[in-house]
């Protein structure tokens, strides 16, 4: 689920949960890390001041003890002095004594020392006496070639026996100290144990013979340990006195423990002996273990680590008890963050789910809903826009309705007039087509009577020119009557001529075609007379003048036809001219009707088209209607829809068909009277 999917309260309450948990968190790092320094800082500060004071109450005890030591050593000597010395008799104690280092015995022959009068080797009298005026413990050492042997103590042995016949190595800075003849003063290992101590050389005749030791245990546990358990840091802090070697001197619950295995232990011999060390263990040193911080400083007169420990979480207890302030605080803080969220979005949740509602009823097509928030904040200010959209989106939706309506009403008119108009313009196509039969058949004809115009202009012409040749031959044959009459001499050579004029005849009756029949009958007579000439030579005479006289005749009702047929050759040509004409028109006439015919067709389709389309139209306004329909309007607001005027359609009356005559009779609107129409303008 995505977190935009989680409702509104929820994710205002984690959000504001979770930055207030971060700002909380964010703000406890901080402090804790602060104080956690300032903690660390104080505890380091506090701790070496602790480890110092414990520093300085040895360092006080050493020099106490020191104190005792060089009294303990002026006791011991004005004893030994002042009751005359020590002094050596030639008298030999064998004896086996061992090395303290490593035990290792080895056989002496010793010389006989004595106080006053008395042998001191294993004489306890003298070293018990100045025991008994407050000197810890005492030792007479005697020399021999190793070193020097203890032959009077009172120091014990691991068996509770005094320690003699044991002896100091020449090794030892003890002895190195007295072989230079001078009192060596520190911390020695005696027997078992660290004691603070004075080794004063003494010696018998001007040489060095025995050594005077006193001294006292190099730790007073008591007073230490006092010191050290009445000391605790924060809660369950506490100081410990640790050896060089791991042995724990003082330690609440673990003394006598060696540690040299431990990592705080490894942390302090790791370290300078020359500065105050700091370093963070377990201890136990297990998984168990609890951690814990340790300051430790080296203390050479005692050969061990002065420490001061503590455990970390007394250190940090202050800071615990504040991270559960902090937390108990961020809980409370939660607490009221949240009634305060509550009694602060209560009131924008209403609002939020009132807007919610009504733009989920605006999304249903519900229009007509009311916003009642009476608030002047944002949701006040949404929920008003909200309501001025409402009402602006039904006032569109109720123009929108009106404006579906009103495109229903159009488109059906409009695909009832595409509908009328195609069927006219189908109609029309059809007439146009038969109008263009008829001019084709028209200009069929004219073309015909053109062609037979020009071919009886042919034929006129033909004629007047054979009229003319023969009204010529007329006079001719006058002319040749007269001749004959008056050259019967000749007749030979008028019949020679006269076949000439016969033949010349008939090609010309042939070239006039069925009006040359008659001189063709001529010619054939004129040959016939011509070669009967000779022999009718006599008739010729006789019948010079009937044909003189027919030949006149003859002559002038040629001469009377002659005007007549270039008359009737001018009305050829006229007609033929016109015929011309009237194909040259026929035939533009025949183009524009195909062209007419063409556009006819073209504007039928379109027809089609319009009336496909307004039927497309029609079907997307319903489907609109449709649509528009899911939102509910006041139906009061929406305006009735107009009756279905019936379109402007042109009134066919009449259409005849003749022949080749086509007659139509259509009142047909002009573009401007169709547009200025009231029902056109109703769409």
């Amino acid at each position: 689920m995505k977190f935009t999917d989680i409702k509104l309260k929820t994710r205002i309450n984690t959000t504001f949960a979770v930055l207030l948990l971060l700002v909380f968190t964010v703000l406890a790092i901080v402090i804790t890390s602060y104080l956690k320094k300032s903690i660390v800082h104080n505890a380091d500060k506090q701790m070496t001041t602790h480890l110092h004071d414990l520093v300085d109450i040895l360092n006080t005890h050493v020099d106490g003890q020191q104190s005792v030591i060089n009294l303990s050593l002026k006791i011991a000597h004005n004893t030994l002095y002042n009751s005359g010395g020590i002094t050596e008799s030639k008298e030999k104690i064998n004896t086996s004594i061992s090395n303290q280092d490593n035990d290792k015995s080895s056989n002496y022959s010793l010389s006989t020392l004595l106080f006053n009068g008395e042998a001191i080797y294993h004489n306890n009298q003298l070293v018990d006496h100045i025991k008994s005026q407050s000197v810890e413990s005492i030792t007479i050492f005697q020399k021999i070639k190793d070193g020097y042997a203890r032959i009077a103590t009172n120091v014990l042995n691991k068996d509770g026996k005094r320690a003699v016949d044991t002896y100091i190595p020449n090794s030892s800075e003890v002895i190195k100290t007295i072989e230079q003849n001078k009192t060596y003063y520190g911390r020695a290992f005696v027997v078992d144990d660290w004691y603070l101590t004075a080794y004063e050389p003494i010696k018998i005749n001007g040489e060095i013979k025995a050594i005077l030791y006193v001294g006292i245990k190099e730790k007073d546990y008591d007073y230490l340990k006092h010191q050290f358990s009445s000391r605790t840091y924060f809660s369950e802090g506490y100081p410990i006195l640790v050896e060089s070697n791991g042995n724990i001197l003082i330690h609440p619950n673990a003394e006598g423990q060696n540690t040299s295995k431990d990592i705080f232990y490894k942390q302090m011999v790791n370290a300078p002996k020359n500065i105050v060390g700091q370093s963070r263990y377990q201890w136990p040193d297990n998984k168990n273990g609890e951690w814990k911080q340790q300051y430790f400083q080296y203390y050479e007169p005692y050969d061990s680590y002065v420490v001061v420990s503590i455990y970390e979480k007394d250190m940090y207890e202050s800071l615990m008890v504040l991270n559960k302030i902090i937390i108990v605080g961020i809980i409370i803080s939660l607490i009221l963050a949240f009634i305060g969220i509550y009694f602060l979005l209560q009131p924008v949740l209403f609002g939020i789910n009132k807007i919610a509602e009504v733009s989920s009823k605006i999304a249903q097509g519900e229009l007509d809903v009311d916003v009642n928030i009476n608030s002047k904040d944002e949701i006040g200010q949404t929920a008003s826009s909200l309501k001025s959209m409402s009402e602006k989106l039904k006032e569109i939706i109720t123009e929108v309705i009106n404006g579906s309506n009103n495109i229903a009403n159009a488109s059906e008119q409009l695909s009832n007039a595409s509908q009328e108009l195609s069927q006219h313009a189908s109609e029309q196509a059809a007439s146009v087509e038969e109008i263009s039969s008829s001019i084709e058949e028209i200009a069929s004809n004219i073309s015909q009577n053109t062609h037979n115009a020009l071919i009886n202009e042919s034929i006129c012409t033909n004629t007047g020119k054979g009229i003319d040749e023969l009204n010529f031959d007329t006079e001719q044959t006058i002319q040749a009557n007269k001749i004959i009459a008056e050259k019967t001499k000749i007749i030979g050579e008028i019949a020679k001529q006269t076949n000439i004029l016969a033949l010349n005849a008939a090609v010309e009756a042939a070239n006039s075609g069925e009006h040359g029949r008659g001189f063709a009958v001529v010619a054939a007579e004129v040959r016939k007379l011509a070669e009967r000439s000779k022999i009718a030579s006599e008739d010729i005479i006789k019948n010079v003048d009937n044909g003189v006289k027919t030949a006149i005749l003859t002559g002038d009702k040629m001469k009377s036809l002659l005007p007549q047929i270039e008359q009737s050759t001018n009305l050829i040509k006229e007609i033929t001219a016109a015929s011309q004409e009237q194909d040259t028109g026929a035939t533009q006439i025949n183009s524009s009707v195909q062209q007419l015919n063409y556009v006819t067709q073209q504007n039928a389709a379109a027809s089609e088209e319009l009336a496909s389309s307004s039927e497309e139209l029609s079907a997307q306004a319903e489907k609109l209607k449709d649509l528009i329909s899911f939102f509910k309007v006041d139906k009061t607001a929406v305006i009735k829809q107009k009756s279905v005027k019936k379109p402007i359609q042109a009134e066919e009356k009449k259409v005849e068909r003749k022949g080749t005559e086509l007659k139509l009779d259509i009142d047909i609107p002009t573009k401007k009277e169709y547009f200025e129409n009231e029902e056109y303008q109703s769409f």
